[in-house]
């Protein structure tokens, strides 16, 4: 029989002897278990070390307020990074007495995000674990979600400060954490006026005495009267201001009619009578205006020759859709890249062209502004000398003047009323997260696994007791 034995054993020299390799790891048992356990304690350590030696930052959530769609109530579109322009940060820092400087650009991080959006992921995540949902489903509930994701990340943003690479202990980084919104709301508010209408801005004026005598304070008091009619009229379409009266009780629509008033009864007079006997900024205004004139008019033209390849695009397009097929259906084949070109240019065609014609009625009207300006400049009016007209004239254009910067005064006011703080905090700074990696568990449990693996190798390689006594 142990004749037979040995012929099998023999006849298979290959087989794997399971038996055999059992009996050796449980021989060295107590290896496959202080091997992984130590190489698991090693690495418990090391993270430890670690997280001793790094810092989280500091973080801080805060929802936006009077921010809609990345843009500012005037307008001006906004960024995260505008709380880390070198103004906002110098009013930022100040209790701190940090120097603004790259270092604390580089440690400090701004950008869109809120915490609620940990929930939305969790919430689509439940959704898409419904092995009942098809494919078209799926796409359908990730175009979704990346959109809910879109729209609730832009509604704040997410402040970290690292304290320790600025060498400031928790509390200050905390304080750091709380002014810088404050600081940018503060900045954006009083020095860049984002409350406002830009183009309000661009309406102010300077309350500066004007006798209406020389030929330069008539230009210059021609172009006050242009920044107060634009300013007026935004006033006036604007709901939320046009009610808002002055120190002297005028709305926007009063001063409007005074404004007019004032340009009937004294100013076109003294404006027309600079070009009975011009002088060398009359003749100088004169040629600017000229010049304008015609520039605008070779804009005009400019315009209506690309209205014209407009029109020759949309009727080459729609001779292509006649000899495609049906007008009510969309059949994308072979050439379906271009088809959806096609449509993309169709639909974006209208509003460009919306566009182009707005753009040109307002380069029309003001080209016919100044030819009115010019034609009144051709007028034979002679000089007014009456020297209580011109007393009227100059003490209406000053009360004009202040009234209507009082008025712009109080709607800059008011729209900071309205809007308050571009900012509302979302809990109280902090550490955001643990100070160890988020998968800590599962490095630890790698190690555990390599240990076992090494032990392992180990107990195989390694002669068994029966082999040491042989050897010895």
């Amino acid at each position: 029989m142990s004749d037979q034995q040995n012929s099998l054993n023999q006849s298979n020299p290959d087989e794997i002897d399971f038996w055999a390799i059992f009996q050796k790891l449980w021989l060295r048992r107590g290896l496959l278990i202080i091997v992984p356990f130590m190489f698991s304690l090693l690495t418990i350590i090391g993270l430890l070390v670690t997280a001793v030696k790094s810092s989280a930052p500091i973080v801080y959530y805060v929802e936006l307020q009077g921010i809609e769609k990345s843009r500012y109530p005037n307008g001006t579109v906004f960024s995260p990074q505008d709380m880390l322009i070198p103004d906002v940060l110098e009013v930022a820092v100040k209790s701190i007495g940090l120097p603004v400087d790259d270092t604390l650009r580089a440690a400090i991080q701004v950008e869109y995000d809120v915490p609620s959006t940990r929930g939305i992921q969790l919430k689509y995540e439940t959704k898409l674990s419904d092995k009942k949902l098809n494919p078209a489903n799926i796409e359908r509930m990730n175009s979704q979600l990346l959109e809910e994701l879109k729209r609730e990340t832009m509604r704040g943003v997410r402040i970290a400060i690292d304290y320790n690479s600025l060498g400031l202990s928790q509390d200050q980084g905390t304080t750091l954490a709380i002014a810088l919104p404050r600081a940018w709301s503060k900045v954006y508010t009083e020095k860049f006026h984002v409350h406002v209408d830009t183009r309000l801005d661009n309406s102010s004026i300077t309350l500066e005495k004007n006798p209406l005598v020389k030929t330069s304070d008539v230009l210059s008091a021609r172009n006050t009267l242009r920044r107060i009619r634009h300013g007026l009229s935004l006033l006036s379409a604007d709901s939320r201001l046009k009610a808002l009266t002055g120190e002297a009780g005028y709305t926007s629509s009063d001063l409007q009619s005074k404004l007019e008033r004032f340009t009937e009864l004294y100013f076109n007079s003294i404006y027309a009578s600079l070009f009975a006997t011009p002088d060398q900024n009359a003749e100088s205004f004169l040629s600017e205006t000229q010049l304008e004139i015609d520039e605008l008019g070779r804009n005009i033209e400019e315009i209506n020759r690309t209205l014209v390849d407009l029109n020759s695009f949309k009727t080459q397009a729609s001779d292509n859709k006649r000899s495609a097929g049906s007008a009510d259906s969309v059949q994308l084949g072979d050439n379906s890249l271009k088809q959806v070109i096609d449509l993309a240019q169709k639909a974006s065609l209208a509003e460009y062209l919306q566009k182009v014609l707005t753009e040109r009625q307002l380069l029309a009207q003001k080209k016919s502004a100044l030819i009115q300006e010019i034609e009144r400049s051709k007028l034979s009016v002679e000089p007014n000398t009456d020297e209580l007209f011109m007393q009227r004239a100059t003490k209406e254009f000053s009360d004009l003047k202040s009234e209507y910067i009082s008025l712009l005064n109080l709607a800059r006011n008011v729209s900071r009323q309205i809007y308050g703080d571009f900012f509302r905090p979302l809990g109280s700074p902090g550490i955001d997260g643990s100070l160890l990696p988020k998968r800590s568990v599962l490095i630890v449990a790698a190690a555990f696994m390599l240990g076992a693996f090494i032990a392992t190798l180990i107990a195989l390689v390694l002669p068994s007791r029966r082999q040491e006594a042989q050897i010895s």
